[in-house]
């Protein structure tokens, strides 16, 4: 378990230093995080193989409070007598997972080899709310709220995304100088998002891919290791990936991405 707070301000015009070095340019700026998690392992032998496995679950919560001045032009009406702006997010995600596995070591071709098989299920549900509040400036660069939010700029989104997977890995030595290996892991993601406001954000994502591996390594000499392999790995979009990537619909989570075109899989090759 754990549980901090942080208070961080941004950067300072050098001006604003030059007067006073301890000034800060706006506030607040805090951040509030709290995480549980909880562990379990399980062991057996019996006498096809040694069985392991893990389950999880994990609590987290994270709330933000930014204060910052907006840029007012002198010329604008009514409509600018805000000077400042306070955005306020709250992000609270329920995980749990298990993975289990089989190893099992029995000659092949009456030649050394060591099988390893297992499966994994995984499942986060996130929310996710943000709202930002019209507020005043004040003489030491503070915010004070007027209690009017910005409707346009409110989210308020419900996530899930669950995987499944299986793989394999074995380990075959035709000789006691080489080691042949081969794996492969499957993975079968789903993505659900819900728009508590509206339909902008809600979509339903699927994805599903096969990565293989291969490798060789010779025992040359006692002092001279040679040794090769190719792998492949993936990672699907995460949900503030996905929901910024329609062309037609600007993305209303805060965050660096802009509406990029429908994202596929990652696929790392090594």
């Amino acid at each position: 378990g754990a549980s901090n707070d942080l208070t961080a301000n941004g950067p300072a015009p050098e001006e604003l230093l030059d007067e006073d070095y301890e000034a800060v340019f706006t506030y607040p700026d805090e951040t509030d995080n709290d995480v549980a998690m909880l562990a379990v392992k399980l062991q057996g032998r019996r006498d096809y193989g040694q069985l392991d496995g893990v389950a999880y679950y994990r609590s987290s919560a994270s709330r933000t409070f930014n204060g910052d001045a907006l840029d007012v032009d002198d010329d604008e009406t009514d409509d600018s007598e805000f000077t400042a702006i306070n955005n306020r997010s709250h992000t609270r995600t329920q995980s749990a997972g298990f993975t289990g596995q089989l190893s099992r070591r029995k000659p092949l071709a009456g030649r050394d080899n060591n099988l390893v098989i297992g499966a994994g299920l995984d499942t986060a549900a996130t929310r996710f709310d943000f709202n930002s509040e019209w507020a005043y400036l004040t003489d030491d660069r503070g915010t004070i709220g007027s209690g009017t939010f910005d409707e346009d700029a409110a989210v308020d989104l419900h996530s899930r995304a669950t995987t499944a997977s299986a793989f394999a890995t074995n380990i075959w030595s035709p000789t006691t100088r080489l080691a042949l290996t081969a794996s492969a892991r499957f993975n079968w993601t789903d993505v659900d998002l819900r728009d508590q406001i509206g339909t902008a954000l809600t979509g339903d994502h699927r994805f599903a891919r096969l990565n293989p591996g291969a490798g060789v390594t010779f025992q040359a000499t006692p002092l001279i290791n040679f040794y090769g392999s190719y792998t492949q790995s993936s990672r699907v979009p995460t949900p503030v990936e996905l929901t910024c990537a329609d062309p037609e619909d600007p993305c209303r989570l805060p965050n660096a991405f802009l509406s990029d075109p429908p994202l596929d899989q990652i696929v790392a090759t090594t």
